[in-house]
C-alpha cells in the first residue's frame, strides 16, 4: 500500500471510529493524553544515546500534570504503527473534549521534500524503502488532526543528521505545516541537525520539560523559553523553531504566570511535605562521607576593603562523591593537603562590576544587582575575574577545584547537605515546586551559613569550577585524589558547576551532586566562588 493510500485510509478508519462513539463518550470530560516514543537503539543505523531518556523526562514531565501518557522505547515499524493507532483511539473517543500531546526522539530524515520518522529495524536499502518502512510525519500529523481533538501538539525530536549512507540530501528536516488546530515543534531550525547531547538528555527534552511546567504559560511562550536555552546550551548551533496553527490557549499548568517558575525534576526521588520541605530519600549508601574536623574560630579576611570575604579552611581528608547517580560516583577518598581559603559567598555584582577588565559587564535579568551574585558569566569570564583579583592583590586567586569545593561545602557533615537530609526555603533558594520557591536569586548573603561560615553551597546559583567534566569518578588520577586538585585534560571544552541554583530540584543541590556546562556559557542559574592561595 503506497503512502497516499495509507494515509487515506489512516483518515478514513479514524473517522470511522468517531462516527460510532456514542454521544455521551463525546461529551466526556475534558482529558489530554500523550504518546511518547524515544528510539535510540537502531538495528542498521547509528545508534543514539539519550532518545529513551528524553522520552522517560517527557513522560515523567507531564505524567505528574495530569497527561494520560503512552510511552513506548525502541520501536520497530509495526510496534510504531500500533502504538499509534491506540493513541489516536483514545484522542477519537473524546474528540473535541480531548487534547493530544506527540513526542517522538530518534532517527529522522528528510527525502524528496517530505520528513520521515525512522522505527529501529529501518533497514533502508533502496530509496523506494524509505516511505514503506518508516513513519511519514505529514501521515502522523493529518492523522491527529483527523480525531477532532481540541488541540493538539506534535513535537520531533528528530533531526539528528542522516544515518544511512544510500540517500545524501539536505540534512536535518524540512518545515512542516501545522493544520488548523495544531502546532508543530521541531528541535531544531529546517534542514539543521539537532544535537544528542553530551549529558543524559538532549538539550530541547531537558529545556521543555523544565518550562512547560511553568504555572499559567502558554505553549507559545514555553518553546520561545526552550528555544533561547537551547540556542545557549549549543552555543548558538541549534535553534529549536515551530510552526502553529492553534485556536485555543494550550496551557499545561494552571496557575499565575508571574511566578513564572521553572522546575527541574528529573531524577527526583524525594518527599514533597506540604510545599514546605523536600525529605531526599536516597538510603544510606548514597550519604558520602566526611571526616569531622574543626576550625575552632573561624578565621575571615579580606585582602582589599571591597573584596570578597574570606575564610580560611584546614587541611584534611573526606570521602568525595555519593552513590545516587553514577556522575557522582564512586566515593573516594580525597586529602586537602594545605590549607586554603574560599570566599564565604558567591561573587556578588558589585564585587564583579569592580573588575575593569570583565567586559561586557552581565545582564542581571531584572532582578537587581548590588549583593546579588553574579549572573549570566562563562567559566572564562569566571577565570578572567580571579586573574584580575589576582593583578590588584597580589595574591593568587583562582576557582576552587571541585574537591575543594565539596570539601568546603559539606561543612564536615555527612549528610546529603550541611544541615542534614530535609531541605525547607529557610535553607536554601532552590526550586520546591510550589510557591514557597522564590524563582530568582537572592542576596549572597541571605540564608544561614555551615561550619566553615559559607552562605549558599546549596541553590541560589550553580558555581563553576576548575574542573574538566569526566562522565564519573572511575578514572581519577590518584595524583588529584591525593592534594583535591583539579580534574583537567587539554581543550576541554565541558566544566564542571557544582551546588545548584534557584531552579534547580534537591537532589541537583546536594553537596556531592555535579553537573557541566560548556564553558563559554553564560546562564541565569550559575554564578561563581573563588578560592586564594595561601603563602606555604
Amino acid at each position: 500500500m503506497g503512502p497516499i493510500y495509507r494515509t487515506i485510509f489512516m483518515i478514513f478508519m479514524i473517522f470511522v471510529v468517531t462516527d460510532i462513539i456514542p454521544s455521551s463518550a463525546k461529551t466526556a470530560k475534558a482529558i489530554r493524553f500523550a504518546l511518547i516514543i524515544g528510539n535510540q537503539n537502531y538495528e542498521y543505523a547509528t545508534k543514539l544515546s539519550n532518545p529513551v531518556n528524553d522520552a522517560v523526562l517527557i513522560d515523567t514531565t507531564l505524567k505528574n500534570e495530569g497527561v494520560r501518557t503512552f510511552l513506548y522505547k525502541d520501536l520497530k515499524l509495526t510496534e510504531f504503527k500500533k502504538a499509534l493507532r491506540d493513541f489516536l483511539y483514545q484522542l477519537a473517543i473524546h474528540g473535541r473534549e480531548s487534547e493530544g500531546i506527540i513526542y517522538f526522539a530518534g532517527h529522522g530524515l528528510q527525502f524528496n521534500g517530505r520528513n520521515f520518522l525512522v522505527p529501529t529495524d529501518a533497514n533502508l536499502k533502496i530509496k523506494s524503502d524509505i516511505p514503506l518502512y518508516t513513519i511519514e510525519l505529514r501521515t502522523l500529523i493529518e492523522a491527529i488532526t483527523s480525531t477532532g481533538a481540541k488541540s493538539s501538539i506534535v513535537m520531533v525530536d528528530a533531526c539528528r543528521s542522516n544515518p544511512f549512507r544510500l540517500f545524501r540530501g539536505a540534512q536535518g528536516l524540512r518545515a512542516e505545516g501545522a493544520p488548523p488546530g495544531v502546532l508543530v515543534s521541531f528541535s531544531t531550525s529546517p534542514n539543521n541537525v539537532a544535537y544528542d547531547g553530551d549529558t543524559e538528555n538532549s538539550p530541547f527534552a531537558a529545556a521543555f520539560s523544565r518550562f512547560v511546567k511553568t504555572p499559567g504559560m502558554h505553549i507559545e511562550t514555553v518553546l520561545k523559553r526552550v528555544r533561547y536555552s537551547v540556542w545557549k546550551a549549543t552555543n548558538g548551533a541549534q535553534i529549536p523553531w515551530e510552526n502553529t496553527s492553534l485556536f485555543d490557549d494550550f496551557i499545561l499548568v494552571k496557575g499565575n504566570p508571574s511566578l513564572n517558575s521553572v522546575t527541574s525534576t528529573q531524577g527526583i526521588n524525594s518527599i514533597i511535605d506540604e510545599g514546605k520541605s523536600i525529605l531526599v530519600s536516597i538510603g544510606s549508601k548514597g550519604i558520602p562521607k566526611t571526616y569531622p574536623i574543626g576550625l575552632g574560630s573561624k578565621s575571615m579576611f579580606r585582602d582589599c576593603p571591597k573584596c570578597p570575604e574570606m575564610v580560611l579552611l584546614p587541611k584534611g581528608n573526606f570521602n568525595m562523591g555519593s552513590d545516587v547517580d553514577k556522575a557522582s560516583s564512586p566515593i573516594h577518598e580525597v586529602s586537602v593537603i594545605r590549607p586554603f581559603a574560599i570566599s564565604t559567598s558567591e561573587v556578588s555584582f558589585a564585587e564583579y562590576g569592580l573588575c575593569s577588565s570583565c567586559t561586557p559587564q552581565p545582564d542581571d535579568e531584572g532582578w537587581g544587582k548590588g549583593s546579588r551574585p553574579v549572573i549570566n558569566v562563562s567559566w572564562q569570564d569566571a577565570v578572567k575575574y580571579t586573574q584580575w583579583l589576582s593583578s590588584v592583590t597580589g595574591k593568587l586567586y583562582r576557582l576552587p577545584s571541585e574537591a575543594e569545593w565539596e570539601f568546603a561545602a559539606s561543612g564536615g557533615k555527612k549528610s546529603n547537605f550541611w544541615f542534614g537530609d530535609r531541605v525547607t526555603p529557610e535553607q536554601a533558594n532552590i526550586d520546591f515546586q510550589t510557591i514557597s520557591s522564590r524563582q530568582q536569586t537572592i542576596s549572597v548573603k541571605t540564608l544561614p551559613v555551615n561550619k566553615w561560615g559559607l552562605y549558599h553551597v546549596h541553590g541560589n546559583v550553580s558555581e563553576w569550577t576548575a574542573d574538566c567534566w569526566f562522565v564519573d569518578y572511575a578514572k581519577k588520577p590518584i595524583s588529584i585524589k591525593v592534594n583535591a586538585g583539579a580534574w583537567t585534560r587539554p581543550g576541554c571544552y565541558s566544566r564542571v558547576v557544582r551546588g545548584g541554583s534557584w531552579a534547580s530540584s534537591a537532589k541537583r543541590s546536594m553537596t556531592a551532586s555535579r553537573q557541566w556546562r560548556a564553558l563559554d556559557e553564560r546562564s541565569f542559574e550559575i554564578g561563581f566562588r573563588v578560592v586564594r592561595e595561601l603563602s606555604k
